[in-house]
């Protein structure tokens, strides 16, 4: 099964490459034309996790005409980052899903749960 991510309307392939990069520090890489995401096979889960929410960064940008942000290696990573902590939050909701109409209702759902708002 292929694996693909959409980044502004174009599908592009992800691939996990164990021989393909030159050196062990690359962890990713994004090919425009192409629409390839390559991701380096030696790293963790987690690592590949962060790394393929990088490259997509990079695509979004590049494709919305934000080149100076796409190039600025440390916003990206910044926003990686903190793109992948927000959905680890997601996971690790101690309430279950429920459809919330309103914020009170969401507060209440929270205060049931012994969250702090």
């Amino acid at each position: 099964m292929d694996s693909k991510v959409t980044i502004c309307g174009i599908p592009h392939k992800i691939e996990i490459v164990y021989d393909g990069f030159n050196n062990d520090d690359m962890l990713g890489q994004i090919e425009y034309a192409p629409a390839i995401i390559k991701l380096n096979g030696k790293m963790s889960d987690e690592m590949m996790n962060v790394t393929c929410i990088h490259e997509v960064v990079h695509g979004m940008l590049t494709h919305l005409g934000y080149n100076d942000l796409s190039n600025n290696e440390n916003f990206v990573c910044g926003l990686a980052t903190a793109i992948d902590s927000a959905f680890k939050f997601k996971e690790e909701m101690p309430w279950e899903k429920t459809e919330v109409s309103n914020s009170r209702e969401l507060l209440e759902t929270a205060s049931n749960a012994k969250i702090s708002v």
